[in-house]
């Protein structure tokens, strides 16, 4: 056999259907392992609180333990086994024992689903369009897989118990005690372990009544388990309890959980590619149309079955319920999809058509790499990122030397990370675990309470916190909490400020007291600004107070940073880059910073670099000014050229926002450059932006043209 055939043999499509999977595995795997645990929402950490609640009392809570509201409210905590699993991880390898178990599920559940697809089919012939629906899910999946949520288990559980039952006869015994865990790891999603089983048995029953034949005891190693799997439900702690759960009305809900929301008609006809990917709601409107043109083929060639028709239509249900429950539905719908799969085969295509078909298959295939290198791009801090997080609260409540303890008055939104944190020497008011532990009043009292005066002196009079913490882009807030003078700003982060009751500890109050420095109008206001309104020596003494507690707040770090550069500190301002950078890689501000600190410092060779890092993380408006930055250094290393092509991509000629000055000066870089008539046209443009009253502008212009040769109007 020659080395042609041996090539050919080798990489047979079937063969590089298996590579393909590898490397798109491998390349999952690569990233999610890679990537920090994020605060995309504070759920993590009331169950790595709740974790640790058992553990430590070796009893399940049955009330909010870590809350003050009065009197407690019950709990069913029916996802109690999932938080004894990430704490026990936790316990093990901190957060890297989380994304340990994180990537653990999300490579069992695409393993099961890519086995799934590809079991018992027929023919190699459907192969290549099964893995682009295998591509689809392993996209779809992967967001939510970069969150440590309960709802991981229940994904995994459904397309288990679909392949179990489906080809795995010899593994029904296992069902009920995999029932046993998703009722206690994930119990509110029993409902669709239930349609799944009913699903299953109605269509077993429905085979005997059509064909009017008896159970036969044969039979019996495949019902039964179905049965006995069904009656897990009851085996939790919470027994009966458990069965209201799901049935808790979502309604108010979803007016402020996204994921509660219901799907508009409009979200399912989006579709858009984006760097050579599709975008996350086309992906999902991909397989919703895929697995309908599979129900419609099935019913016409008469192929239809009970199980996929009642799995479809309940994934349906669910999801007309609530947006999150779209992924149960694209699970629910892999029987039908596996069921009747396209035919796509080259051989039955024009040659002259080949090519592109081939074109487009190979961009359909290599389509997911792109879109996972963008949906992972800027890595935050590893293995976890305090963004968005009240860190330096927590630090300052910890740490402060003085007794303390009592209740924290919080958003709901952060309760999560404050109660994982902070109990059990404080008592917060509430996490957002609404309405399955707490009540639509407690929220709408929580909530409202910082923004209104009637809801705010209602929770005051009531449980007289200690402490009050609030967000601080709530700016309003100053002005309100003001009318309860008992309470005094002492500390602050990027995320929130901190008041303490001064009747409680005004010891806390007498020595941290925010007397000289106004946190909302620090984190609304321009630096320049700022420094023109307050003493610079006092408010670097005020900062360099917060860094002492909060090292790697980036609001503080990042307005240090800017006073030592205009103060020419660039060593200090370097310290203070390097912090941000550390602490949040993929925010541009460390790198802008240290850039210019660098460029103080004369280092223009390792200026560049650092802005150019600058560049990559930021939007599109914050590179105009990166540009101009870069600009200057290429200027003082007298690279004209490029000085020249940086600060065009910074000024956009033709903007209203440019100024005359903008362009006199882009015109003097294109001279310098040696782009003589560009630098002509652009001076021309300048002139016409002068102000008429301006006249040493125009006669600077003016002169500026003439020495290039062109005549000027008097």
């Amino acid at each position: 056999m020659g080395l042609k055939e041996t090539m050919a043999r080798n990489l047979s499509p079937f063969r590089a259907l298996h590579l393909y999977i590898f490397c798109l595995f491998g390349t999952c795997l690569f990233y999610l392992s890679r990537w920090s645990i994020v605060a995309l929402d504070n759920d993590l950490w009331y169950h790595l609180n709740t974790g640790r609640y058992i553990f430590q009392n070796k009893s399940l809570p049955y009330d909010s333990f870590f809350s003050f509201i009065k009197p407690a409210r019950p709990w069913v905590d029916y996802y109690w086994l999932f938080q004894v699993v990430v704490y026990g991880m936790y316990s093990l390898w901190e957060y890297y024992g989380l994304i340990f178990l994180r990537a653990a599920i999300y490579l069992a559940t695409i393993s099961v689903i890519l086995i799934y697809l590809l079991r018992r089919q027929p023919g190699k012939e459907h192969h290549l369009y099964l893995m682009f629906i295998f591509s689809l899910y392993l996209l779809f999946l992967l967001p939510r897989a970069s969150l440590v949520r309960p709802h991981a288990f229940t994904y995994l559980f459904i397309v288990a118990f679909l392949y179990i039952i489906e080809f795995q006869s010899g593994m029904l015994f296992l069902l009920p005690v995999l029932a046993i865990l998703w009722s206690n790891l994930h119990g509110v999603e029993y409902p669709v372990m239930l349609l799944i089983l009913c699903s299953f048995i109605f269509e077993f029953i429905l085979e005997h009544v059509k064909n009017r034949r008896h159970i036969q005891r044969n039979e019996l190693p495949y019902i039964i388990p179905l049965i006995l799997a069904m009656a897990a439900i009851y085996i939790t702690p919470y027994g009966p309890r458990l069965l209201e759960m799901p049935f808790k009305s979502t309604a108010y809900a979803s007016q402020f959980i996204n994921e509660l929301k219901f799907l508009k008609f409009n979200d399912l006809l989006t579709f858009q590619i984006t760097w050579l990917g599709p975008t996350f709601p086309t992906i999902f409107n991909l397989i919703l149309i895929f697995a309908g043109i599979s129900i419609l083929t099935a019913i016409s060639k008469r192929e239809i079955k009970a199980h996929h028709l009642l799995l479809f239509i309940g994934g349906l249900f669910l999801m007309m319920k609530a947006s999150r429950f779209m992924y149960e539905f694209a699970l629910l719908a892999l029987p039908i999809l596996r069921s009747q799969p396209l035919q796509l085969s080259l051989r039955t295509i024009n040659k002259r058509m080949k090519w592109i078909v081939v074109l487009i298959i190979a961009a359909v295939l290599f389509s997911p790499f792109f879109w996972l290198k963008t949906f992972f791009q800027n890595q935050p801090k590893y293995p976890f990122s305090t963004k968005d997080l009240p860190q330096g609260i927590a630090n300052f409540l910890n740490l402060i030397p003085v007794p303390a303890g009592g209740y924290l008055l919080n958003h709901p939104q952060i309760g999560g990370y404050l109660q994982w944190i902070l109990h059990p020497k404080y008592k917060i008011y509430m996490d957002m675990e609404v309405p399955f532990l707490f009540t639509y009043e407690d929220f709408f009292l929580g909530m409202n309470a910082f923004h209104n005066e009637g809801a705010l002196s209602k929770v005051l009079s009531k449980y007289h916190p200690s402490f009050v913490t609030v967000s601080i882009q709530n700016r309003g807030f100053k002005d309100l909490i003001s009318k309860f003078p008992q309470y005094a700003p002492v500390f602050f982060d990027t995320a929130e400020v901190l008041y303490v009751n001064k009747e409680h500890y005004p010891a806390i109050a007498q020595e941290y007291g925010l007397k000289d420095l106004d946190p909302f109008e620090l984190f609304h206001s321009p630096v320049d600004s700022i420094l023109k309104k307050t003493n610079h020596e006092v408010l670097v003494k005020e900062l360099l107070k917060v860094v002492g507690t909060d090292p790697g707040c980036l609001m503080t770090n990042q307005i240090l940073a800017t006073i030592f550069n205009m103060k020419e500190d660039y060593d200090r301002a370097l310290d203070h880059a390097k912090t941000i950078i550390h602490n949040f890689p993929e925010n541009p501000a460390g790198y802008l910073l240290k850039g210019t600190a660098l460029k103080g410092l004369k280092l223009y060779d390792e200026a560049l670099p650092a802005y150019r890092d600058a560049l990559a993380r930021s939007d599109e408006k914050a590179k105009l000014d990166i540009y101009k930055l870069m600009s200057s250094v290429y200027m003082r290393q007298k690279q004209y050229f490029k000085g020249y092509d940086a600060l065009k991509k910074g000024i956009g000629i033709f903007s209203p926002d440019t100024t005359h000055i903008d362009l006199f000066n882009l015109s003097s870089a294109a001279l310098l450059a040696g782009r003589t008539e560009e630098a002509i046209t652009i001076l021309k443009l300048a002139g016409k932006k002068i102000p008429p009253h301006d006249t040493a502008w125009q006669e600077r212009v003016q002169e500026q043209l003439a020495r290039l040769g062109v005549r000027t109007k008097e």
